[in-house]
């Protein structure tokens, strides 16, 4: 019998809240966030 992916559990799933994959920001990130689109706009 072949398992589907939809029914294998994932274990960073917690019930009641949305996947860490459907964030739309991460927390405590800023600095990294910030730091990265500076050198994206100064072509490093």
């Amino acid at each position: 019998m072949k398992t589907e992916a939809a029914d294998i559990p994932e274990p960073d799933r917690v019930p009641g809240a949305p996947h860490p994959r459907h964030a739309t920001r991460v927390i405590g990130q800023d600095a990294a966030a910030a730091a990265f689109l500076q050198a994206a706009q100064g072509d490093r």
